[in-house]
């Protein structure tokens, strides 16, 4: 009994130690622990293949089609008249998310083609616009989030921007780079604007998920830049968290979360709110091509292992341009839900412990 007993005032004693030192704005990502991550734009209507060609170079990231073929702008946009609007219903997302016992959405407002999914007024290079639409997905989503109690967040590339003359660009490293001047003002009539409207036009946004995957000082980005982002969320969304891949350190001061690599996991135990952005195909915008599913097991592996080092597990789909879910995502996600709806309170506000095992030298 003397054993058990000092093993469970351990227990306690380290529970109360994770809980006492989290910060009050990530207490929700940290209970929460599972979420939806939506990759859907332009890049949905070419489902991986460019006139016959698959994507070059290996990689089959379907949402990397245009710099991978080396798709002009022009021939790019006329993807958008792929998508079935009168299908497309965002609802339906939200809906699968919610039976997969899924909390937040993380939903693609622009990836690295620099296309807009909602109704931006920056520019002309908007879903909505190339494909002549009246329709804001991004406001449908958002209503829809309402309506069934599913927090919202939005990814936002800001560091690439293949449409943008200004922006980073991976053949820059080839044909020479722009200047601080002109990434610059890149920066300012597209960037911060169209983050302005993300974080004004659509209610209470939960996170900002930023995708630059090497720290800022190994970029063209600037440090002041970067604080000029964490100021505008703080400014229009308080509770908004950030996450690290922003460029910047994680800190209390300006980075709420660390996200690992794409389908990297954790390994040990971490303190501080940390997730992995995994995927349930090899692709993360729908590839007509894919063949590469995870099964249900390895994906309820992963989240739990995740949870049991403190960690989050965010899951990505990838729709079709109709926005119909692959049938693959489908029913595992709809698996991963019957087990949630019994036994979620071993995912939902769990938290693992650092404990190490250790010898012992007689007994206690």
């Amino acid at each position: 009994m003397k054993r058990i007993s000092i093993t469970f005032s351990l227990l306690l004693t380290l529970t109360f130690t994770v809980f006492a030192q989290e910060n009050p704005k990530t207490k929700w990502f940290s209970h929460d622990r599972f979420g939806m991550f939506i990759h859907w734009g332009l890049y949905s209507g070419a489902e991986g293949l460019w006139k016959g060609e698959k994507l070059r170079y290996i990689n089959n990231y379907a949402e990397w089609l245009r710099y991978r073929n080396r798709v002009s702008k022009d021939e790019y946009g006329e993807l958008a008249k792929r998508f079935v609007w009168d299908q497309i219903n965002p609802e339906e997302w939200v809906l699968l998310a919610k039976k997969a016992g899924m909390k937040y959405i993380i939903m693609t407002t622009k990836h690295h083609d620099g296309v807009a999914i909602w109704d931006t007024k920056i520019g002309n290079y908007s879903l909505s616009k190339l494909s002549g639409s009246n329709r804001d997905i991004i406001k449908e989503l958002a209503a829809a989030c309402k309506k069934h109690n599913m927090k919202l967040g939005f990814y936002y590339s800001h560091w690439i921007d293949w449409e943008h003359p200004y922006a980073w660009d991976h053949n820059q490293e080839l044909t020479g780079h722009v200047t601080d001047t002109q990434y610059n003002q890149y920066w300012q009539e597209k960037v911060m604007p169209q983050l302005r409207e993300l974080l004004t036009n659509y209610g209470d946004i939960a996170l900002m998920w930023f995708d630059m995957w090497i720290p800022y000082q190994k970029s063209i980005i600037k440090k002041e830049q970067l604080e000029q982002v964490v100021e505008l969320i703080h400014t229009l969304q308080p509770n908004c968290l950030i996450n690290s891949r922003l460029g910047l350190p994680t800190d209390e001061k300006n980075i709420d979360f660390e996200t690992f690599g794409d389908n990297q996991f954790g390994t040990s135990y971490i303190q501080h709110p940390w997730e992995t952005p995994g995927t349930i195909a090899h692709s993360w915008g729908y590839n007509g091509q894919e063949n590469e599913w995870k099964s249900t097991s390895q994906i309820f592996n992963s989240l739990i292992s995740n949870v049991s080092l403190n960690g989050g597990f965010t899951l990505n789909i990838g729709p079709r341009a109709d926005g119909t879910v692959p049938y693959e995502s489908v029913s595992r996600l709809e698996d991963i839900g019957k087990w949630l709806n019994k036994h979620g309170e071993s995912i939902y506000g769990a938290t693992g412990l650092d404990l190490r095992a250790t010898s012992m030298i007689g007994g206690i």
